[in-house]
């Protein structure tokens, strides 16, 4: 192909797009987003480019297409290699894959759609939609009427993984035939809801439901209610529009001349698409189920699809509705993988860095190049938006926070410049447990950090886990939180403030006051400092006149019967 007619096809994102000479490179397309990047992302993902070459020839892959996307778009694609073997195309940005077991994250999305149009409900038994399922188990009698939709989308059900006709040793059945032997009766392999196993099958009978409630062909169900809403305009679910389209790729398999289709597992593996419509869905996730600012599934029913239904004592990690949950990076983030018939191909997404990757490829390999590409890419990327949020949490963590629980300090150490955190805390159930610490704190990620405390009562060094905050709002104080147990202390004081309002009006307020009790009155001491109201060592904030709180929730007041601190009142003394 001449480069000439690839710079015909070339996408423009952004600020500019890249055509890099195919024949000499190995890529046809490239996007990059200088407006989205900073210049050492930008560094880092023209780096990658001969990393995902190198792996390719490695694995003997004939092509790949990648997409890095934020809530806004693509911010970085390339394709690398060729549609076939033969070599006689090119990848490109719009080629054609078949998605193989990410449709299910669609199939999913498209049965949510029903349940948010009150066609479907998540918690009602199957059997209600379709009388005619058989459903055989040895653990319990009549399982068919205990088996949901919220089973089938989060594989809980107890279902096999293939169905008896149409599965993937042969899958040249259709659709139908498919269905009639699983509505004819399978085997469970575990008591409905008590265990998880990843199934073909579950995720077909979500998807023949949604075909037989809503009285519409499955395929033009999804067209119309899930890939029109996307944009996802050249995606498919019909084998032969993707074979009739010439830039589609061809899947390939070692020992294999000729790799078959799925003509049979349409709902959970029988879905076409590209980089470019792949990157629409990831940007509905990222925007909390909003796609060009429509709503396509509203809140609720977006965080049930992101919630694990079922959980086990202490899960952390596993299917959610049609899509994997998981923890890496020490973030939460999402994906699917879609393997099988010649592809291997992986989508992740991470809402806290607001990044989300797909990567599709036209070789089956057990060496997941696909997972690999996305990590070299995801782990790069994160870990520099860490550094950054690191470099700026420096600047901003210093200061003394209080609690209930006592005053900690982060402090600069002038020899090492490590930042320090030291006080004498308690903790424990009954807060009788004193821990004394002044440990350097070393930094997990962008808010997170560790340090070792010393436990005085065993004698030992415990490593606990702090999470720094910021204010959100004027009425709001920045925070550092003890993840283990969730203890908080909150921003007092730092020499690095601004100095503040220092109003007028707090004139009449400054004094000494005096709290009467059964013992000697307890004296507090109302002052100004730096142009912020104190009472004793604890700054206030003002609310409306004469209403102040201590950053860690404390109030004092002022008014016609005079003045009150923790709702226990005070006489001026001075």
């Amino acid at each position: 192909m001449q480069i000439k007619k690839l710079l015909g096809l070339i996408k423009i994102s952004g600020a500019l797009a890249l055509l890099s000479t195919y024949l000499s490179m190995g890529y046809a397309e490239e996007i990059i987003n200088k407006v989205q990047l900073n210049p050492s992302e930008i560094t880092i993902l023209q780096e990658v480019n001969k990393q995902i070459l190198n792996l390719m020839a490695q694995e003997s892959v004939p092509g790949l297409a990648v997409a890095l996307v934020n809530k806004n778009g693509i911010v970085w694609g390339n394709t690398f290699g060729f549609t076939n073997n033969r070599k006689d195309a090119p990848v490109l940005l719009n080629t054609l894959f078949s998605l193989q077991s990410q449709t299910k994250i669609f199939n999913t999305l498209g049965v949510l759609r029903a349940v948010q149009n009150k066609q479907l409900d998540l918690n009602t038994p199957i059997i209600n939609y379709i009388p005619n399922l058989k459903v055989f188990s040895v653990f319990e009698s009549n399982p068919n009427a205990k088996i949901t939709l919220a089973h089938l989308l989060s594989h809980t059900a107890g279902f096999a993984h293939d169905a008896p006709i149409g599965n993937n040793n042969n899958a040249s059945s259709d659709f139908a035939t498919h269905m009639q032997s699983i509505l004819d009766g399978t085997w469970l392999q575990f008591k409905v809801g008590s265990s998880y196993n990843y199934s073909n099958i579950g995720m077909d009978l979500a998807g023949y439901i949604l075909q037989e409630q809503s009285h519409t062909a499955y395929s033009k169900y999804m067209q119309q209610q899930v890939l029109m809403p996307l944009y996802m305009n050249s995606s498919t679910f019909n084998l032969e529009q993707f074979l009739n389209n010439k830039n589609h790729a061809e899947g390939n398999i070692d020992g294999f001349i000729n790799v078959p289709y799925n003509h049979s597992f349409i709902p959970s593996g029988g879905m076409y698409s590209n980089i470019l419509d792949m990157s629409h869905y990831l940007q509905f996730v990222l925007n909390n189920g909003v796609y060009k600012n429509k709503e396509i599934l509203n809140t609720g029913l977006f965080n049930t699809m992101l919630k694990i239904p079922y959980l086990h004592s202490g899960q952390t990690e596993g299917n959610a509705l049609g899509v994997w949950k998981g923890y890496r990076l020490n973030t939460e983030y999402y994906s699917h993988l879609g393997r099988g018939f010649g592809f291997s191909n992986n989508l992740e997404w991470y809402p806290q860095y607001n990044l989300g990757i797909i990567v599709l490829s036209n070789k089956y390999t057990t060496n997941n190049i696909d997972v690999t590409v996305s990590h070299l890419i995801i782990d790069a990327l994160i870990k520099e938006k860490q550094l950054q949020q690191i470099g700026q949490l420096k600047q901003v963590i210093i200061g003394e926070y209080v609690s209930s629980m006592g005053t900690i300090q982060l402090l600069k150490d002038k020899y090492t410049n490590n930042i320090i955190l030291t006080g004498i805390v308690n903790y424990g159930p009954t807060g009788n447990n004193t821990i004394s610490i002044n440990s350097p704190i070393t930094f997990v990620d962008g808010n997170t950090f560790t340090i070792l405390a010393k436990d005085n009562l065993r004698n030992q060094h415990i490593p606990q886990l702090y999470r720094y905050t910021q204010a959100e709002d004027n009425n709001d104080v920045a925070k550092i939180e003890r993840i283990n147990d969730g203890y908080s202390w909150y921003f007092n004081q730092s020499p690095y403030m601004k100095n503040g309002p220092n109003k007028l009006s707090w004139q009449d307020f400054i004094g000494t006051y005096a709290l009467n009790g059964y013992a000697t009155p307890m004296y507090l001491k109302v002052r100004i400092k730096n142009g912020y109201l104190y009472i004793d060592n604890l700054r206030l904030i003002e609310y409306q006149s004469g209403i102040f709180s201590t950053v860690d929730g404390q109030m004092l007041i002022f008014n016609q019967d005079g003045a009150s601190w923790m709702n226990l009142k005070i006489s001026k003394v001075k």
